[in-house]
């Protein structure tokens, strides 16, 4: 993930040729969302994707400071979400 993100910004994020090739675009860096372990602003989201996995498009949401808070299909109701967290 870039250092310094901006809405629009794509980067890599693992590269395999033909096999593991892991995308990602900045979609907004102001996101407001509640998960189970609490609520968060300024919330990063990304659209992830990999070429060569049909349905593989996810938005994921990142908190500064925490990280990972949830990921959600594009194609399914699927979601991961983090429910537990420690300093």
């Amino acid at each position: 993930m870039p250092a310094v993100p901006l809405i629009g910004m794509k980067y890599r994020q693992e590269f395999l040729e033909g096999e593991a090739e892991y995308f990602a675009e900045i979609v907004s860096i102001s996101e407001t969302l509640t998960v189970p372990v609490g609520s968060y602003t300024n919330v990063l989201k990304t659209r992830e994707w990999n070429p060569y996995e049909k349905n593989s498009d996810e938005y994921k949401y990142w908190a500064k400071e925490i990280g990972f808070l949830r990921a959600e299909s594009l194609s399914t109701s699927e979601y991961e979400e983090l429910i537990s967290h420690t300093n």
